[in-house]
């Protein structure tokens, strides 16, 4: 281990003796010889032919050229690269900072030491206060004699500062090694559901802020100041331009830009810049990928002079389409721009959406990119951004303008970076908003973007949620963001539960199986596969977007397929109301796909929308029937392939729709005939399952790789006589709580429930002739003795059996 030596340390030596200067007997004794010197200087000067004025100006003039030496060099003093090696001395990698503090209070040795150490800095605070944690929670930590080495802590210390990049070991580095080492603080962090990587990336957080501060202008390079103004004077006017453009170098204090990960496309863009020929570039890009913070930062840089000599202080200009288009002659307009444009020499002209410029307007009828092409092979230089499909649709079809072009492709940025991007974003609407955003608010934004709005892009769709989220807690007049306001506004925003499940959703979760079966009669395995699947769905975290389940329930009619779907909708989802069902014999056409998704741009349907995408687009939290799967066209049962694989289908007009949070039940009766038949011979439904699986692919019912999509293939058994029974009290139970409603109450004698049951059931039908008998028998009797004045409000309706018959005794 490498040595770690104080007293032998240059930089502790300062630091010691700054904390004597800076105390406060120290700061007192200063400002009293100080004022001293002065006075007697003063004083001394009228005694004609005396040198001892000139003695104590003299030392008036030491002491404050030693008090700009302090100010200026001792504190300034920094410690010495992280250039580890077997003989370094791990005190002299400390900052001035850290070792001031540690000698403010020598006590080492505890975690709670350590923590008093550096609580005081500003930094620290920083992370405590994003972190979550409570003065509370410390407080209580610093009660724990928890015994820590400080060789050890700054061994690691040193590790972590070196992976940071950082040029020496300061009050963060030695907060994560802290963090490392004691197991109270993890605990904490682990309560917090905090990890490692999160505090390096709060750490990172907290360093962006330090760096946000203010610098002295006389620590600032010359070139930030700008050009001289002949420099200025002698770049071209461009007075008609003006009216219809923004210079962007002046409104980027008012736009606030994250540029992060972005140094693939800023050194393209760079390069394209410099070229000698074809010196235009467009960023290619769907909505809120970022295309404009690359181009907003590039002018910031080269505003304060810090891109390379052929870029810097150029003038971005930012081209309004909608002002420059609106009425007189356009083209006239455009001349005139260019013209200036390319005159002045120290302009780049940003166009944004270039595709509006070629025929993305007005149904076609506006194209004036033949305009550019001249001046785009001279001195005119054009940054314009646009997505991939208005590229392929508006401009790469005109090949010579779209040959002027480099194009630059702007991916999604990872999550990583969509972390750091986000914590930047968060000062500012912290400042806005006068909130504070906690890291976990950050984590849960990232985390629920990406698994609910899937239509968008990062990082604006993660920029955009955090900022909601910040807005609606300040609207409350709350002061913290937490990840509960972010999950809380991603549910109103997505109508989905985003959340930890509630108790009561909990007790509906624990016993599903039960709540199902008040309804199902039976069907044991369905019922228990839906249920687990629900389980899993709001308890673990998914590895992928695919939906919560994937079903497909084989068997007769009547025999409960529908109405287990119906019942689980009822529970989980709230209501019956939001079953999205589809009769899929009605999609047996190839074409039929389109009115899943849509139909193409450019036909009569096409403002219509898909049948499925519209509905789920329109309530992502919902449980899917498609009834009869078996009898929709091949090319519609593909169509679903990646609707089960991954959780998200595009439709018509290339937006993404999510089903990650749909649970998807397929019926058919294919092979029920042969269920029949194998049930009669007793076979078990294990066997059944296999055989009737192998059946159906071998009769191209349907193929192999759309069976292996589904979770689970249940198979549905026929109803037994005593399962019937079952069922028909089912009904007549639900018909009993409708009568409750009119004060009505309803007596039915086992003898007819037998009868019902008997009459009621066929078994190619199932049970579904059950309900129309009792609709005859039951109900239409109520209905006539209701309208006879044989029942009224208070009556019992009491049904009996004589002679096979179903008598109403009121």
């Amino acid at each position: 281990m490498l040595p770690f030596s104080p007293k032998t340390s240059r930089i502790w030596q300062k630091a010691a003796f700054s904390l004597i200067y800076s105390s406060l007997l120290g700061t007192v004794l200063r400002s009293l010889a100080t004022f001293s010197l002065f006075l007697l200087t003063l004083l001394l000067l009228n005694i004609e032919n005396s040198t001892v004025p000139y003695l104590t100006g003299s030392l008036l003039i030491f002491v404050l050229m030693f008090e700009i030496f302090y100010r200026f060099k001792i504190l300034r003093t920094k410690a010495e690269n992280l250039d580890i090696s077997v003989k370094t001395n791990l005190a002299n990698l400390v900052s001035l900072s850290l070792a001031k503090r540690m000698l403010s209070w020598p006590f080492w040795g505890t975690t709670a030491n350590f923590l008093k150490i550096l609580s005081s800095d500003p930094k620290i605070a920083f992370v405590f206060r994003r972190s979550f944690l409570t003065l509370q929670e410390l407080s209580a930590i610093k009660t724990a004699d928890e015994k820590m080495d400080v060789n050890d802590l700054m061994s690691l210390s040193a590790s972590y500062a070196e992976k940071e990049g950082q040029a020496c070991i300061d009050e963060l580095s030695f907060l994560q090694a802290l963090f490392a080492k004691s197991v109270f603080l993890q605990k904490l962090y682990f309560q917090r559901e905090l990890r490692d990587s999160d505090l390096s990336n709060i750490i990172h957080w907290a360093r962006n802020w330090l760096s946000e501060r203010e610098v002295a202008f006389w620590e600032r390079p010359p070139s930030s100041f700008g050009l001289g103004l002949a420099t200025i004077w002698s770049g071209g006017w461009t007075l008609e331009t003006e009216k219809y453009t923004k210079e962007l170098s002046l409104v980027i204090g008012q736009k606030e830009n994250f540029l992060v990960g972005r140094e693939k496309e800023v050194r393209q863009l760079q390069e394209v810049l410099l070229r000698t020929e074809k010196r235009n570039a467009i960023l290619l890009g769907e909505p809120g990928i970022g295309k404009e913070t690359i181009v907003y930062s590039l002018a910031k840089k080269s505003s304060s002079g810090q891109l390379p000599e052929g870029l810097s202080y150029k003038r971005f200009l930012e081209l309004d389409i909608a002002a420059f288009s609106g009425g007189g002659s356009v083209e006239e307009r455009l001349k005139n721009i260019l013209t200036e444009v390319s005159h002045a020499q120290d302009v780049v002209l940003y166009i944004p959406q270039i595709e509006n410029l070629a025929g993305a307007l007005e149904g076609g009828k506006f194209d004036i990119s033949g305009l550019l092409l001249d001046y785009l092979k001279s001195s005119l230089q054009v940054i314009g951004t646009s997505t991939r499909q208005s590229y392929h649709e508006f401009i790469e079809s005109r090949s010579e303008f779209a040959s002027d072009f480099e194009i630059i492709d702007v991916s999604e940025t990872s999550p990583d970076q969509t972390v750091r991007i986000l914590e930047e974003a968060a000062l500012v609407m912290e400042r806005k908003n006068k909130v504070t955003i906690t890291y976990n608010a950050i984590k849960k934004t990232l985390e629920l973007s990406e698994r609910y709005l899937i239509d968008k892009v990062l990082p604006g769709k993660a920029l955009e949620l955090l900022d909601e989220a910040a807005v609606a807690v300040a609207l409350k007049k709350k002061k913290i963001v937490e990840a509960t306001d972010v999950e809380s506004l991603v549910s109103d925003k997505a109508h989905v539960p985003a959340g930890l499940a509630t108790e009561d959703e909990k007790g509906k979760l624990a016993n599903l199986e039960k709540i199902l079966h008040q309804r199902i009669v039976g069907q044991d395995e369905a019922v228990k596969s839906v249920s687990q699947a629900v389980r899993r769905a709001r308890t673990l975290k998914k590895d992928s977007q695919k939906p919560i389940g994937v079903f497909l329930f084989l068997g007769p009619t009547g025999v409960g397929k529908t109405e287990t779907a119906k019942a689980l909708s009822q529970v989980y989802f709230g209501s019956e109301e939001t079953i999205i069902r589809l009769d899929m014999s009605e999609f047996n056409q190839e074409s039929s796909v389109y009115r899943l998704i849509g139909a193409p741009p450019g036909s009569s349907e096409y403002k219509e929308g898909g049948q499925l995408t519209e509905k789920v687009r329109a309530n992502p939290f919902s449980l899917i029937l498609l009834d009869e799967m078996e009898k929709a066209h091949q090319k519609v049962q593909e169509t679903f392939l990646a609707i089960f694989d991954e959780g998200v289908t595009t439709d018509s007009s290339g937006r993404k729709v999510s089903f990650t949070n749909t649970i998807i039940i397929g019926t058919s009766n294919a092979g029920a005939e042969y269920i029949r038949e194998e049930i009669k011979k007793g076979t078990k439904i294990e066997s059944l399952k296999q055989t009737l699986i192998e059946k159906l692919l071998s009769e191209g019912v349907f193929k192999p790789e759309f069976l292996n999509r589904f979770d689970d293939v249940i198979v549905y058994q026929p109803l037994d006589p005593k399962q019937v029974s079952q069922v028909v009290t089912l009904m007549l139970t639900g018909l009993t709580k409708r009568l409750e409603k009119q004060d009505l109450k309803l007596s039915i004698s086992p003898e007819v429930v037998a009868f019902l049951s008997q009459k009621g059931y066929d078994p190619t039908f199932g049970a579904r002739p059950l309900q129309r008998l009792i609709q005859k028998e039951i109900e239409d009797r109520i209905s006539q003795g209701l309208l006879s004045g044989q029942l009224s409000r208070g009556s019992t309706a009491t049904f009996t059996l004589n002679n096979n018959q179903i008598q109403l005794n009121p």
